[in-house]
């Protein structure tokens, strides 16, 4: 499987990182982003089999989410 991410913001701040919760995507963070992406180095990750990461061969668990 593939996972997806994106970084966003300015490279030179701290990292802030977001994870979607549920059955959610990275786009759950689109009207914050903006607001933060001056003070932070921004990383947003879909979680497998969810947006754009893909689900994999295997079934989908906790313990691989």
């Amino acid at each position: 499987m593939k996972i997806y991410y994106k970084e966003v913001g300015n490279p030179d701040k701290p990292v802030l990182v977001f994870l979607h919760g549920g059955l959610g995507n990275i786009e759950d963070f689109n009207s914050v982003v903006p607001l933060l992406g001056d003070a932070f180095r921004i990383i947003g990750v879909d979680s497998r089999g969810q947006g754009k990461s893909s689900l994999g061969v295997e079934g989908l668990t906790y313990e691989r989410m």
